[in-house]
């Protein structure tokens, strides 16, 4: 029904106050986290955020997931696991959730990356493009204890 009336965002809207009869859960019911075998946003479907870039409320974009990658976290040892989004986001949305076409999080917004083409006397001149970055689903999930339960609201 949601679906119908406003498309992806509409599903995602009777998510939150569940209305759409595909995703209600009874209210007090407890339901297991899924964690083992959780599969992230495959490349290239399309993605969605919810954030407050800048102290604007509420702004919903729409972009895909372009890569996923892993880097050397800040002088710790480890990995840190990333995926790049083309939604737009910036400063105000950390924490945001990424949405997939089913209003399922598949990630929250991180950070930025700025890439310029040159720099003139130390100053980066001529912005070519954002990297937009996101953590993963996957390793939001690694962080509950196991085994989880959520309380459905």
């Amino acid at each position: 029904m949601w679906e119908a009336l406003f498309g992806t965002f509409g599903v995602f809207c009777g998510f939150i106050l569940n209305l759409n009869p595909k995703t209600a859960q009874k209210r007090g019911r407890k339901r297991r986290a899924k964690r083992e075998g959780s599969k992230d946003a495959p490349v290239g479907s399309g993605v969605y955020v919810l954030g407050h870039p800048d102290g604007q409320f509420y702004t919903f974009t729409h972009g895909l997931v372009s890569r996923y990658m892993v880097h050397n976290a800040h002088g710790k040892k480890g990995k840190m696991h990333r995926m790049a989004i083309t939604a737009d986001f910036a400063r105000g949305s950390s924490g945001s959730p990424v949405l997939d076409g089913y209003g399922r999080v598949v990630g929250i917004v991180s950070s930025t990356r700025s890439i310029y083409y040159n720099k003139e006397k130390g100053v980066e001149k001529n912005l070519q493009m954002v990297l937009k970055h996101c953590i993963p689903a996957g390793e939001l999930l690694k962080l509950l204890p196991s085994p989880s339960t959520v309380q459905a609201f």
